[in-house]
This record gives C-alpha cells, sequence and structure tokens, in this order.
C-alpha cells in the first residue's frame, strides 16, 4: 500500500487524515469533519484497506453515497489504493441492471459502493444478497449529513437492518458540513431513527474535527459575484466563460467572439501606453510626432469600423434568462429547502451591492478618458489572489433544475462551446459518459446540478459558477468545493440577478466569507451579443422540447409527489 500510496503522491497524511485513521485503527466509531478536498476518502478507505491485507474475508466494508457519480468515483479510488493487494470493489447504484448488480453482491466483493435506493432494494431480508453482508467490520457514511436526511431515512433504515448490530461494526461518518450532527452517540442514534452507532461502553463515538475557524471553504479558492439583469444573465454568463472559462474553438460563434475580445484588450492595451506616453516628459522630433499621430487614426478607424458592425447588434430581442419564472419542482433535491425569502424562482443568487468602478480622478483630457477605458476593458489585469490563474482548463456551472441545467448546456453548445449537462432525467450511461469525457478533458464544460456538487475530484477544475445560487445554503459550500482542492487555487463566481439578494446573503454567512465583485468583465460587449445569444436560447427551448426532456421531468415530479404521498398515510 505504501507502493500505491507514493506512485499516487501521496506522501504526508492531511489534517483530517492526521486525526481520523489512528481513531479508526483503534476500533472506534468516528465522526469527521473537514473541508471538501481535504483528503477524506482516503482517511477511511486505508484503515479499511489494512484491515483486509490482513484478512481478506468477504465483504468488509459497505461505504454509503448520495449520488451515483461520486460512488464510481469512490470506488475507483479504492481500487487505486488498494491495487497491491487485489482488492474486489463493486458499485451498486440504480440505472444499472440490477440482475447483474445482485449477482456481484452473491460473489462477496471486498468493498461495496452504493447508493441507498438500489442497495437496499437488494437486500431483501433472507436473500444470498443480505447473507453476504453479515459479516461487515465497516459502515460508512460519505457525505453523512446527506444521507441522514428524512428523505434517505428508510432505504438506509433497511440496510442498517441487515448489517450486523453497531456493537460488531464499526461506523464512519465523513462530511463537510457537520454542523447539524450530534457528537453523542445517542443523539446521533435519535438523530437518524436507527442503531447506527455503539451507543455506551468503550469504545464510544468519537469526533475528528478539522475545521477550526467560521469559514467552510478552502483558503486559496477565490470567491466572486458578477451583477447581471435577469434579461441578460446569459449574455454576461458568456462574457465570464469568454474571460475566465476554457479556450474556445476557433472558427465557432465563441471563438470569433473570444478573438474580437482579444483585439479590443490590445486595442486598450495601446490606449494605456498612448496615455502613458502624453504624460511622460518626452520630445520627439516632427517625424516620430507624425508616426504617432498616424498610429493614433489608424486605431480610431479601426474602432470605428468595429462599431458599424456591430449597430444591428444593439438593440436585444427576447428573453435570456432560461427558465427565471420556471416553476418546476427541482428534480435534484434542491426545491425542497427554504425559499429564504427573496421570492424568487429558479435563478437565486445575489449581493444587491454592486460597487462602482474607481474612476481616477487625477488626470485629465484624453488621457483621463482612455484610462476610464481601460477600466472597463477585460483583461486589463491579471489575477494574483490565491494562486488563480486567468483561464481554466475546465469549468462547473452548477443550475437548480433539470430543466435549466439542459437549457444553459443547448444554449452554450449552440454558441460554439463544448459542453454537456449532467442531471438526474439523464441515464445512468449517459451520465457517466459524460463525466468520463469531463474527466479526459474532451468537454471543458460541465453544467450539472447537484448530483455534481458532492465529492467530486477533478483537479483541472479551476472554475465553478452558479448559474443560480441554491435554495439551501449548505449547498453552495459543496458546489464550490469542487475547485481549490488539494492546496490548489481556484476561482467560483455567482451570477446575481435582483432578485437573489437574500440567498447570497445566507451563502455568504454560512460559508464565513464575503464574495467579491468580479472585476472587469466587458459588459457592453455582452450588451451587443444580446441577439446572438437570444436566438441561441430559443434554438436550445426547441431542442428540449423535441427531447421529449419536460414530459421526463413532469411524469417523474409526479411520481414523486405520488410516493411521498402514500408514505404520507
Amino acid at each position: 500500500m505504501d507502493e500505491a500510496l507514493a506512485a499516487l503522491a501521496i506522501l504526508s497524511p492531511t489534517p483530517v487524515q492526521r486525526q481520523a485513521i489512528p481513531l479508526i485503527l483503534g476500533g472506534s466509531d468516528v465522526l469527521a469533519s473537514a473541508r471538501t478536498g481535504s483528503g477524506k476518502t482516503a482517511a477511511f478507505a486505508l484503515p479499511i484497506l489494512r484491515a483486509l491485507s490482513r484478512d481478506p474475508f468477504g465483504v468488509c466494508a459497505v461505504v454509503m453515497e448520495p449520488s451515483r457519480e461520486l460512488a464510481v468515483q469512490v470506488a475507483d479510488q479504492f481500487r487505486a489504493f488498494g491495487a497491491p493487494i487485489g482488492i474486489r470493489v463493486e458499485v451498486i447504484v440504480g440505472g444499472l441492471d440490477a440482475m447483474k448488480q445482485a449477482e456481484a453482491l452473491r460473489r462477496r466483493p471486498h468493498v461495496i459502493v452504493a447508493t441507498p435506493g438500489r442497495l437496499a432494494s437488494l437486500l431483501r431480508p433472507g436473500s444470498d444478497e443480505a447473507r453476504a453482508v453479515r459479516r461487515v467490520a465497516y459502515l460508512v457514511l460519505d457525505e453523512a449529513d446527506r444521507l441522514l436526511e428524512t428523505s434517505m431515512a428508510p432505504a438506509l433504515s433497511a440496510i442498517v437492518a441487515a448489517l450486523p448490530a453497531p456493537e460488531r461494526r464499526q461506523t464512519l461518518l465523513f462530511t463537510a458540513t457537520a454542523s447539524g450532527l450530534p457528537r453523542e452517540a445517542a443523539e446521533l442514534n435519535a438523530l437518524s431513527g436507527m442503531p447506527l452507532v455503539r451507543d455506551g461502553g468503550a469504545p464510544t463515538l468519537r469526533v475528528a474535527e478539522c475545521v477550526t475557524d467560521d469559514r467552510k471553504t478552502a483558503s486559496r479558492l477565490l470567491q466572486q459575484y458578477v451583477m447581471a439583469p435577469s434579461a441578460a444573465k446569459m449574455a454576461v454568463f458568456e462574457q465570464l466563460l469568454l474571460m475566465h472559462g476554457p479556450e474556445p474553438e476557433e472558427g465557432t460563434p465563441a471563438g470569433k467572439a473570444r478573438q474580437e475580445m482579444e483585439e479590443r484588450v490590445a486595442t486598450a492595451a495601446r490606449r494605456r501606453e498612448r496615455a502613458e506616453a502624453a504624460r511622460a516628459p518626452t520630445f520627439m522630433d516632427g517625424r516620430k510626432a507624425r508616426e504617432a499621430a498616424a498610429a493614433r487614426r489608424r486605431d480610431d478607424e479601426e474602432e470605428s469600423d468595429d462599431g458599424e458592425d456591430e449597430d444591428d447588434d444593439e438593440a436585444a430581442g427576447g428573453e435570456l434568462v432560461a427558465g427565471s419564472d420556471d416553476e418546476d419542482a427541482d428534480e435534484d433535491g434542491l426545491a425542497a429547502g427554504p425559499e429564504a425569502g427573496s421570492g424568487s424562482d429558479e435563478d437565486e443568487s445575489s449581493d444587491g451591492e454592486e460597487s462602482d468602478e474607481d474612476d481616477d480622478a487625477g488626470s485629465d483630457g484624453a488621457g483621463s478618458e482612455e484610462e476610464q477605458a481601460d477600466a472597463s476593458a477585460p483583461g486589463g489585469e491579471d489575477d494574483d489572489e490565491s494562486g488563480v490563474q486567468l483561464r481554466t482548463k475546465a469549468c462547473i456551472v452548477f443550475c437548480g433544475t433539470v430543466r435549466e441545467c439542459q437549457l444553459v448546456s443547448e444554449s452554450l453548445r449552440e454558441l460554439g462551446w463544448i459542453t454537456d449537462a449532467l442531471h438526474s432525467a439523464a441515464g445512468q450511461r449517459k451520465r457517466l459518459a459524460a463525466l468520463a469525457k469531463f474527466r479526459s478533458g474532451l468537454v471543458p464544460i460541465l453544467v450539472a446540478t447537484d448530483v455534481a456538487a458532492r465529492g467530486l475530484d477533478i483537479p483541472e477544475v479551476g472554475l465553478v459558477v452558479n448559474w443560480d445560487l441554491p435554495r439551501v445554503a449548505e449547498d453552495y459550500v459543496h458546489r464550490v468545493g469542487r475547485t481549490a482542492r488539494a492546496s490548489r487555487g481556484g476561482r467560483a463566481v455567482s451570477i446575481v440577478t435582483e432578485r437573489d439578494v437574500a440567498l447570497v446573503h445566507a451563502c455568504e454567512k454560512y460559508a464565513g466569507v464575503k464574495l467579491t465583485q468580479l472585476p472587469a468583465l466587458d459588459l457592453d460587449a455582452a450588451h451587443k451579443r444580446l441577439n446572438r445569444v437570444a436566438q441561441a436560447v430559443t434554438v436550445a427551448r426547441l431542442r428540449l422540447v423535441e427531447s421529449g426532456l419536460e414530459e421526463r421531468v413532469s411524469h417523474e415530479r409526479s411520481r414523486r409527489q405520488e410516493a411521498k404521498g402514500r408514505a404520507a398515510k
């Protein structure tokens, strides 16, 4: 195992590993809390693998995950860590062949990584599958706060009933947001409504708390917001991607927009140089003066030509907000959260305070105008906070609903961006394929609902965008935790409309940070592209209707409402 860790460049333990691993090896039930990207998976995987290396009997551990994608990722990490000892890991999740999964359980793999619903359906009392887990030594609840929510309780109770009693196994709970979980065994069992951990005797529940201040996000994460009117949200978002997102392909509409932006940046740089030269006490002969004047005239003519080409795009037509008045229920669990008092529908996030650009009051004449133009030009300054690079190779965009997620993805594709969507309405094979393409770099932009908010570890992600802020502030921490992982830098930008004041303040309060305004975004360019963006959104809406997604979402919502009604009776 030492060789496997060295091959993965894991040379020293993180704080959560340093605290939790000795407690697990000592036989205690453990509740561990640490920030996203801090190595929690290795903290519970390595002790389990150590036990397996000594006695590789049947099913040693059952690891529960709240989402299918996270289950696949954790299983891959178990295989990587345990390759030297020949570990056998099975993933049991919905959307795949249940008969094959039942057969895999009967073969008694060393580790089962599963989501609650599918595993509960397979562990029928008295079945061969249920007998396969009667000697389990470890039960792991990864993202424990999510797994202990009321909606997960029936499936989780069925799984716990099939496992050995708490006195005959260890229960390990790991989460990035443990503020709502009790630290005492009796209270934790009462909250879950099941015999989850040992209550009384020794060893008892031990707590590994690795968050020592009010800040719940990584210190190297730059958290910003950009103000956008609801009617221009998609256009502003495109400018955000052009400025900080992955490089678009040449020849596409996005590539041409990127080229135009670079030309504006170059023009702004030339203006800045002329302004600095004008302020300097220089003396030039007649020939040099004529050359400088000719250069200024060429720049003015180029800008004049650009302005004439863009006159037709000055008027905005059509609503650009994808689903701003959409009342669809959140198919990925967001709609169950509190309204936060903003009265908004799907697109939620705002700071409400739009800081103005500082004007240079110390200069006058042409130099003053040129400096003000430079201040709003994109790319005027490089970022140096938190080690964040100006551009990123991979970006995740979080949306509040399935419909919104697919619509944003289709709109970006129509604008020339390479993107894919990840949400609960897609089939499992399609979800895994989208995630695999994103990991490999074939798709640099992943538009997702909160199924991708927890645990996913993709080092290349340098930018996370909240298309709409979550209704539950806790989910903000998990979303932005997809970047700035393992001491890397990262940027998280929330798009804030006029409806989002309460939500953005709730996220700031919970995360323990104050969002700053994203500087140097070219809003004039966004305004000029309103018509083009409106056309792309219209085409995307037509594709959604043709794909039948609306009908599938509506059917699934009705099915869930009926299930809740039966459960209430």
